[in-house]
């Protein structure tokens, strides 16, 4: 589903379900892809301490029994 309101810079469709946050100088742009967000750093000049990417959400987020350490897993 696109967002209302919000015109594609990138010529790119912006979906509500793959857009990708990042936050920039207090505030948040969004972006439909990695390389549209990658010119936009270029562009603004910022740096990874300037542009932090936003922990994922809905089916992109990661299960947490993937990030366990097997270590501390239960054997049956």
């Amino acid at each position: 589903m696109p967002w209302p309101g919000v015109d594609p810079v990138s010529g790119e469709p912006l979906h509500i379900d793959t857009a990708l946050p990042w936050f920039h100088r207090g505030k948040v742009y969004f972006f439909a892809s990695e390389s549209t967000r990658d010119c936009f750093a270029a562009m603004t000049g910022s740096s990874t301490h300037e542009v932090k990417r936003a922990p994922p959400v809905g089916p992109a987020a990661p299960d947490v029994r993937t990030i366990r350490s097997p270590s501390i897993q239960r054997r049956p």
